[in-house]
């Protein structure tokens, strides 16, 4: 394998015959680890508090916490929201925030464009979460696949605390 970097600094990856045959192989290995439960999937929640018994904040940006629960053992962890109570940009900031935690998908009730955005080009996949639902509950329907995938947000895009 051999790696090139441009003069504006894009890599390009050049392979040979065995490591093509090796890519799909690898592959195979990561999603077999995955389905065995191998590879742990990372879940992060909007919440109004710490734990799994809370209820899913309606908001994604202003929530008081983020829960991040591994789905196959339940166990989690909490952050609280140091973003809530700021003037602007608070739903990049938290986008930010739970892409760095590494997880996988979100599940929230509402979303503007801005922070939908900056979790999709995180790699972030975005759920509804089911109305009136605790942290618990969300995360067993995610498991069940009985959540809806977002590709669009569900806020206008708010400006100076006002919703447009």
């Amino acid at each position: 394998m051999r790696s090139n970097c441009n003069k504006y600094g894009s890599a390009s990856l050049s392979l040979n015959e065995s490591e093509c045959l090796f890519l799909p192989f690898s592959l195979f290995l990561f999603f077999a680890a995955l389905s065995k439960g191998a590879v742990a999937m990372k879940v992060c929640v909007s919440a109004t508090d710490g734990n799994l018994d809370a209820d899913v904040d309606s908001r994604f940006g202003r929530c008081r916490y983020f829960v991040v629960v591994d789905v196959e053992t339940m166990e989690y962890e909490a952050f609280r929201n140091e973003y809530a109570e700021g003037m602007g940009g608070v739903g990049i900031r938290a986008a930010q925030f739970v892409a760095e935690r590494g997880v996988d998908a979100l599940i929230s009730s509402n979303i503007g464009p801005n922070a939908l955005q900056a979790l999709l080009a995180a790699g972030v996949k975005v759920f509804a979460s089911p109305s009136g639902a605790t942290v618990r509950e969300a995360v067993e329907r995610f498991k069940r696949g009985e959540l809806s995938e977002l590709k669009a947000p569900t806020q206008k895009q708010q400006r100076g605390g006002m919703w447009e």
